[in-house]
């Protein structure tokens, strides 16, 4: 499963390297198993959120028959566009009101980097705004029908037409000390469009709980990128991003880099997180090229992540060398040697462990 997952993230980057990859990778599954465990695979790819890919490496998927898979993924294009006609629109009311918003993950790679895979798949849209102008922000949430609400994913509502919705205590400005405070902000849609794919979107989300199609979305705002991180980092260096058309400073590649080979190495089962996912996200940052590898390593220096970073580069000049040049290579080595009994998280193992019987 983990080998179909990567495929399908490594086939939607679509760069030579990693479609001769992707071939390898696929000539390694067992056809035969994928297609006598379908539920537990899809299963497994709607988790890692590694669905939104498979578009890429339809062939392989249409030989294992494994159409409840492909039928999961045409139904969550259509749940997608639902989300996104209703987020999007959020970036260009802040940007009106002069509020300084960045894109960051799905929305982010969405618009601003290249890729094969016809859709990705976001649930909710990952804002940075900076903390002086979080008043204006919330107000323009607020403005484009978005509340802060915990949604209940198994209980419907006192008349059973819609999920359990429970409104948090509101705080006042003084008492937001960091973004945890900050719960996500939710919209709610009935959609009778997507009844069409009631069936399989019954048996893997929400959406039908109440007997209705009803999607959520949700807006997530970020302040720093890592654990700990610095505001400052984030806005120091930008770089010019777009989404539906409209332009916005992005987050550097470089702390991207960090930040998601940080979340890549965080979990500690790959099979039971999301892991591959950040992973792809990376890689699919390194192959854009125009990385400044000294400031590279100064943010792993800062956040004491030298040595995640060090050993995903490895991993990916395994996949893709040519992203990474040979004096990165180098340095990724030497900054190991003294690190050799460290922990070496699941997910890099476990692509040390492909490359290495390549």
């Amino acid at each position: 499963m983990l080998l179909l997952a990567l495929s399908a993230g490594m086939a939607s980057i679509d760069e030579d390297e990693t479609r001769g990859y992707v071939k390898y990778l696929l000539s390694c599954i067992d056809r035969l198993w994928l297609n006598e465990n379908q539920e537990l695979v899809v299963q497994f790819m709607h988790k890692t959120k590694m669905v939104s890919f498979v578009d890429s490496i339809f062939p392989f998927v249409e030989s294992c028959r494994l159409f409840k898979l492909a039928k999961l993924y045409h139904a969550l294009v259509a749940v997608t566009a639902v989300r996104r006609s209703m987020l999007e629109p959020v970036f260009k009311a802040l940007k009106s009101r002069n509020v300084d918003v960045m894109p960051y993950k799905g929305v982010d790679f969405i618009y601003n980097y290249r890729s094969r895979a016809a859709h990705r798949f976001i649930s909710d849209v990952d804002l940075i705004v900076r903390r002086d102008q979080l008043p204006l922000a919330l107000d323009v949430f607020e403005n484009q029908g978005f509340f802060q609400a915990q949604v209940s994913k198994n209980k419907l509502s006192p008349d059973g037409q819609s999920l359990y919705v429970q409104p948090w205590a509101s705080k006042s400005m003084a008492a937001w000390r960091n973004e945890q405070d900050i719960r996500p902000y939710i919209k709610v849609a009935k959609v009778e469009a997507l009844q069409v794919h009631q069936e399989i979107l019954s048996e893997y989300t929400v959406i039908y709980l109440s007997g209705q199609p009803m999607v959520i979305a949700y807006i997530d705002l970020e302040f720093s990128v890592l654990p700990g991180g610095d505001e400052l980092d984030v806005w120091r260096r930008t770089r010019n991003a777009r989404v539906a058309g409209n332009a916005y400073p992005g987050l550097c590649r470089e702390l991207y880099v960090c930040s998601l080979l940080q979340r890549a190495c965080s979990v500690s089962n790959i099979l039971e997180g999301a892991a591959v996912y950040p992973f792809v996200d990376a890689l699919r940052v390194l192959v854009a090229g125009g990385i400044d590898w000294d400031y590279l390593w100064t943010l792993a220096q800062r956040y004491q992540l030298v040595v995640v970073v060090s050993r995903g580069l490895i991993e990916v000049a395994g996949m893709v060398r040519s992203a990474i040049p040979a004096h990165v290579f180098s340095r990724c080595r030497k900054n190991l040697q003294a690190h050799e009994a460290s922990h070496v998280p699941p997910l890099l193992e476990w692509l040390g462990t492909i490359n290495a019987v390549r």
